[in-house]
């Protein structure tokens, strides 16, 4: 889906929240969602290869991941 704004209760946005299933064990990136800015090339990006989830925040030309969640087995921990 795509959104023009994301104020449009005309309320602030304090949360975004997604609830997603994975159907299959598909090792291509999928995204989940993407926050871009109008006015930059400025992005936030939530997306998952395989099992693993991925936070990552690109701002002024860098790139960095804030979040890297991979699935355990029970009893791992």
């Amino acid at each position: 889906m795509y959104f023009e704004d994301l104020n449009f209760l005309k309320d602030g946005l304090k949360s975004f929240y997604g609830s997603f299933k994975f159907l299959y064990n598909s090792t291509d990136k999928q995204i989940l969602f993407k926050l871009e800015s109008k006015t930059s090339s400025n992005y936030f990006e939530v997306y998952s290869e395989g099992l693993t989830v991925v936070y990552k925040l690109h701002y002024g030309g860098s790139e960095q991941t804030l979040l890297t969640l991979s699935p355990i087995q029970v009893g791992e921990l």
